[in-house]
């Protein structure tokens, strides 16, 4: 061999020493397979990575396949592989692998098949790297996040001045998760009741060693309120403080024991968080510094707690934003009006929020209202006004100078204060407010002027939210008209004047009735019939709907009891309101109601409006999985005018839809009204149910919503609300099979 030839080999062998060296470094090997020979060609790092010695011969493929992989991503490897040579485009996969001392890796692989002229594979050839540690890394920093919101909820918790044993028992729990054999309590200072849990001998030895730890903190000058140094032992049978715990008469034994003790800013003892195991053990570096972390919200959430007195006499100041109170804005109020001068309250509420609380939670609608304070901050001046948190989602104002421009320019800033999202967690929130404002006047109370900014309020809520309403003679009218018509309603309920009226329900498919809705009317002494519209939202608002509502439901339900009598099987539905859906009770009224007068119970139908539902839904889902277990069924009233959707439909125990008559009055007048009434009915049918369409006036509406798909129809052109007897003609003989059914 030539001198050439030789320092060419030379650099052959460097090069791939120093290939050999970046592998492994990297922790990155290459391989390749060859069809021919059907062997694996290894470099030196892919052992290192499999923990395989090249001594022990050729790889076998599939002994390695079924032997290294992991079981659990075994198929998902093969797959990839497969898919990657079907597909012919370089592939790559990540899986764990076991070594042959039990120790698993993970490991990241990305290969290419290179195929012969006539198209067979001739080999393939890849790389793999060893990323464990990358993983590793990885999910201590998700670990980290999660703790730290965790954490970030612990703190929202302290805002809200939550009960301090949740708190506590939220930050141990978080503790025992993270390390399975540990187990985490706080033991508080003598004044306060220690965690469920504690024996006495726990808190007895841990007392004994946070005294040590004192006296240990005091000789080295450590400044007061900084975090105290944890005490460790290890094995509490070599401890004369803790030696009792590894031998206790009842419970199990304490192997190990270490506490944090807990201080406040001023070096005031709290107490101390505690972790305990069964077994002896020596927490590492990474284990103290996450149970001191949660130690220090233990401190904070105690030395919350030990002021809450303190709190408690700051009675003129809203806890959540720091705003006034509602007792010291309603203080202020009585000392201005004393004083002369203009004066004004305005009411400011917040459109929507209920939405936000239930559909975000309450942390969230709780940051909303601490922005919505700063920015109301923003925009009032404190010399002219006084800003403070009524409650919920409500603020008010006084006005020390209001005349009629302060008035409407205070309330055009306090709605451009809006006009910008909420950001929270990424998510931008439009809100808009509703102002009220009433102007006092000579003969104003404090709670008659509160009182008038409130109605006010709500009239510009009725009126579409988002803009403003001055209380004038016309909403005070409004307010005395609606206290006499609660009267009213309520003497009317007593005296029995309130009656159903039952209107038809058409089978389409065979063309007969089906059963009856029943539908509220009050036959007042002095004005005659009045329609629902004028006493139902009133009574729901005030809550007389529950008493009214159980009445009505009482009578229904009697009368479903007569025509079964006469051998005229009529299912009767009946409307339910939210305050009826939100009683825990009312379900159990109903079966009562049904055995009383010995109905069974597919004689009944409930209807309950989609908003209501999705309003309510936590709340709503229970009571109707309630009445389905009664087997009463549920149909979902004036459905599409709410914001509900087909998969939230899915969730609920209901029997069938009756879509709202603004989907059918437009029926015969316009051409899309039939194609959108039959997209809705696609959608419900997808559910497997049926479809009630209200709002038939006409012959030309009842054909299309029979073509729209819709079984079940109902309106004044089929036939109006009427008296039992008068509905008993329109019936005829005995009633169609229960409605609604789903068989179409």
């Amino acid at each position: 061999m030539g001198d050439g030839t030789a320092d060419l080999v030379e650099e052959l062998r460097a090069s791939e020493a120093r290939l050999a060296d970046g592998e492994r470094l990297a922790h990155l090997g290459s391989w390749v397979w060859s069809a021919g020979s059907q062997t694996v060609t290894w470099s030196a790092e892919m052992y290192r990575i499999f923990g395989i010695d090249p001594a022990d011969g050729p790889i076998d493929v599939d002994r390695f396949i079924s032997s290294v992989w992991h079981p659990d991503d075994r198929v998902q490897t093969e797959t990839a592989i497969v898919q990657g040579l079907e597909a012919g485009e370089p592939f790559e996969y990540e899986s764990r692998i076991v070594r042959p001392d039990g120790e698993i890796r993970v490991l990241h692989a990305r290969a290419e098949a290179t195929l012969g002229a006539d198209g067979a594979l001739e080999r393939i050839i890849g790389f793999g790297q060893d990323i464990t540690e990358r993983r590793r890394d990885e999910d201590r920093r998700r670990e980290a996040q999660a703790q730290l919101a965790r954490h970030q909820a612990i703190l929202r918790q302290i805002v809200r001045s939550d009960p301090l044993g949740e708190i506590l028992a939220g930050l141990c729990h978080e503790i025992d998760e993270r390390y399975a054999e540990a187990r985490c309590t706080v033991v508080l200072d003598g004044r306060r009741e220690q965690l469920p849990g504690t024996s006495p001998g726990l808190a007895q030895a841990v007392v004994a060693l946070a005294a040590t730890a004192r006296e240990d903190t005091a000789a080295t000058g450590r400044l007061p309120g900084s975090r105290a140094d944890p005490v460790v032992v290890a094995d509490t049978r070599e401890h004369p403080s803790t030696a009792a715990l590894a031998r206790p008469t009842d419970g199990r034994p304490v192997g190990s024991l270490w506490l944090l003790p807990l201080v406040d800013p001023t070096g005031r003892d709290l107490g101390a968080l505690v972790v305990s195991r069964e077994a002896p053990h020596t927490p590492d570096a990474q284990e103290i510094e996450v149970v001191s972390a949660t130690a220090d919200l233990a401190a904070l959430a105690i030395e919350r707690a030990s002021n809450e007195e303190t709190l408690l006499t700051a009675a003129t100041v809203d806890s959540l934003t720091g705003l006034a109170n509602r007792s010291h804005f309603l203080h202020c109020v009585a000392e201005r009006l004393g004083g002369g001068g203009g004066l004004a309250v305005m009411f400011v509420d917040i459109d929507r929020f209920k939405w936000v609380n239930d559909s975000l939670g309450h942390p969230t609608g709780d940051r909303i209202l601490v922005e919505a304070a700063d920015r109301l901050r923003g925009v009032l001046d404190d010399r002219h006004h006084l800003l403070a948190r009524f409650g919920g989602d409500e603020f008010t104002v006084l006005l020390h100078h209001a005349d009629p421009a302060t008035i409407e320019e205070t309330a055009r800033r306090i709605g451009d204060a809006f006009v910008e999202p909420f950001v929270i967690d990424g998510g931008e929130f439009f809100l808009s407010v509703s102002v009220g404002t009433a102007r006092a006047d000579t003969s104003s109370g404090t709670f008659e002027l509160v009182r008038d900014a409130d109605v006010a309020m709500y009239a510009a809520k009725e009126a579409g939210g988002s803009r403003h309403v001055v209380f004038d003679d016309r909403l005070r009218q409004r307010a005395v008209g609606r206290v006499s018509l609660e009267s009213e309603i309520r003497h009317g309920i007593d005296r029995g004047e309130f009656e159903l009226y039952y209107q038809p329900v058409l089978d389409v498919r065979r063309d007969r009735w089906s059963g009856v809705e029943a539908l509220a009317r009050w036959n007042h002494p002095t004005r005659g019939l009045v329609h629902p519209d004028e006493f139902i939202p009133l009574a729901e608002e005030t809550g007389l709907i529950v008493p009214l509502g159980s009445q009505l439901m009482d009578r229904a339900v009697a009368q479903a009891a007569v025509w079964r009598r006469l051998g005229r099987w009529t299912p009767v539905a009946v409307n339910l309101s939210a305050l009826q859906l939100a009683d825990p009770d009312f379900p159990d009224e109903v079966g009562e109601v049904l055995r009383r007068h010995d109905v069974p119970a597919d004689l009944l139908i409930v209807e309950v409006t989609e908003s209501r539902i999705m309003e309510h839904l936590g709340v709503a889902r229970g009571a109707l999985e309630r009445f389905t277990g009664l087997g009463v069924r549920v149909l979902i009233d004036d459905f599409g005018t709410g914001y509900s959707s087909i998969a939230r439909l899915r969730e609920l125990p209901v029997a069938g839809v009756k879509v709202d008559r603004a989907f059918t009055h437009e029926l015969g007048r316009d051409p899309s009204a039939a194609a959108v009434l039959g997209a809705i009915a696609g959608l419900v049918h997808s559910l497997g149910l049926p479809v009630v369409a209200e709002g038939i006036e006409t012959a030309a509406a009842r054909s299309l919503a029979a073509g729209a798909g819709c079984e079940f129809l109902q309106g004044f052109g089929l036939a109006r609300p009427t008296p039992a007897p008068e509905v008993e003609g329109v019936l005829g003989g005995a009633g169609g099979p229960a409605w609604p059914d789903r068989s179409r």
